[in-house]
């Protein structure tokens, strides 16, 4: 199954509020996403899946931490949003849910502790 954009906006939108990413730039990283999905099929959902972060890092900010814009990321907020997004996109292919529910560890759970897990 493939993600819509809108199911990519929500799983991105889950994935920041998990991490504490500030409701500014969650909407920057929203509006970076803007028709931006993921197919089905396996190669061209790779291909999306690598526009899809290149398009994220629009709203990484790379200066001091102490000097981020409030609508910009940090490069280490954005690396645990990817490893994030990933994990969530995993619990929707097998799932179907895309809320971050109370009761349901792994939508809760952070990014893994390597990228290998992710993937």
């Amino acid at each position: 199954a493939g993600l819509s954009n809108e199911a990519l906006k929500k799983v991105a939108q889950n994935s920041s509020k998990v991490l504490g990413i500030s409701d500014d730039a969650s909407k920057t990283i929203q509006e970076c996403l803007d028709g931006q999905r993921i197919r089905k099929n396996k190669e061209e959902a790779l291909d999306d899946w690598t526009l899809t972060i290149s398009k994220i890092a629009r709203a990484v900010s790379f200066a001091p931490s102490f000097c981020v814009p409030k609508s910009k990321i940090t490069s280490a907020q954005y690396q645990m949003l990817i490893c994030q997004m990933i994990l969530y996109i995993r619990v929707y292919m097998d799932t179907g849910k895309l809320e971050v529910g109370d009761g349901e560890e792994n939508l809760k759970r952070t990014a893994p502790l390597s990228f290998n897990e992710s993937v």
